[in-house]
């Protein structure tokens, strides 16, 4: 599947979020799937454990309104620890915006990748080739 690509990077060395890229599949339903990857610079946070970050990551998705976490698992990615959260919100029709975030801690820093979706429909057509 062909997937556009916009860089995101900021040349600001002292923001804390800096985006990197922003994918969308390359068809008509791209404007409603859209892969994000960020990196954040957690070298002031106090606590820099994976589950401090999972606890602010579930306070913030919480905190955002309807959003209901369906999970939130520590995985492994490349021989490291990383946290799955996935969650949803009350969308159109009695759909539901369907949003997966993983967060990789390394370096003093948060690597985030979300994959955020229209519909639990349209997730479920693509998720399996973010897994790829």
């Amino acid at each position: 599947m062909d997937w556009n690509r916009e860089e995101k990077t900021l040349e600001d060395a002292t923001r804390t979020i800096n985006y990197i890229v922003k994918l969308q599949p390359n068809n008509d339903e791209g404007f409603n799937n859209v892969v994000g990857i960020e990196l954040n610079d957690i070298s002031h946070y106090l606590d820099k454990s994976l589950e401090s970050i999972k606890l602010n990551e579930e306070r913030n998705i919480i905190m955002g309104g309807m959003r209901v976490i369906e999970t939130s698992e520590t995985i492994s990615i490349a021989g490291r620890n990383a946290q799955k959260i996935v969650c949803t919100e009350p969308g159109v029709n009695n759909d539901k915006f369907k949003k997966m975030e993983i967060d990789i801690l390394a370096f003093n820093r948060e690597y985030k990748t979300t994959y955020d979706t229209s519909s639990t429909e349209l997730f479920q057509n693509y998720i399996s080739t973010l897994k790829r």
